[in-house]
């Protein structure tokens, strides 16, 4: 049996110069394109395992963001008191309060600075709650403008201090946490001296 003469071909083929694979392969201009498509892929895959990286390592300033809230409200509504108060006790409260809330604002505002976030306006005044102007107006013409005013300086404390616990909670650095405690202590203190000094709210908001 003579053995076939086209076995060995392939030896011939590739010396004249016939390569294998995908005959599309064969094109150069198809080579480059699947070449640079496949280095394209490669790049976009790369940037997004990094962005999924950095996101999982980076930290939520939202907390942080919701104390600034609060802290700037309660600035706004102390400010209101000092304009509107004529009572001595009531405009002692809202000046100490001010004056405490003012300086961890400036601290918190700082801090989240030096991280890189820059806040907007509506994150500054994400708290504000322009109840309480229509609230104190209407109250104001009722004579009852002073233990309206305590009253929401109550409220709203209370909910300053669940999002201080709440970005305590979440502090990731010492300064951070620092800060945070500084800024509960700094309540803390200014509601038991009000206590002790006998200012209280006899108006419950919560049902305003």
């Amino acid at each position: 049996m003579q053995p076939d003469q086209n076995q060995y071909s392939f030896i011939t083929d590739s010396a004249n110069g016939s390569t294998g694979g995908p005959a599309f392969l064969q094109d150069p201009k198809k080579r480059t394109f699947i070449a640079i498509a496949f280095v394209a892929v490669i790049i976009f895959t790369a940037v997004i395992l990094v962005s999924i990286f950095l996101s999982l390592g980076k930290k939520s300033s939202a907390p942080l963001v919701e104390v600034v809230g609060y802290q700037t409200e309660l600035l706004r509504i102390s400010t209101i008191g000092l304009e509107s108060s004529k009572d001595l006790s009531t405009r002692s409260y809202a000046s100490t309060l001010q004056s405490f809330i003012q300086s961890d604002l400036i601290k918190t505002t700082g801090y989240l600075g030096s991280t890189g976030k820059k806040l907007g306006e509506a994150e500054i005044s994400s708290q504000l709650d322009s109840a309480v102007d229509k609230d104190l107006e209407s109250a104001n013409l009722r004579n009852i403008f002073n233990e309206t005013l305590l009253g929401f300086f109550e409220k709203k404390s209370a909910l300053y201090k669940q999002s201080l616990q709440k970005a305590l909670n979440s502090a990731s650095t010492k300064e951070e946490k620092a800060l945070l405690e500084a800024a509960a202590k700094n309540i803390l203190t200014f509601e038991a001296t009000q206590k002790k000094s006998g200012v209280s709210a006899s108006v419950d908001v919560t049902k305003l």
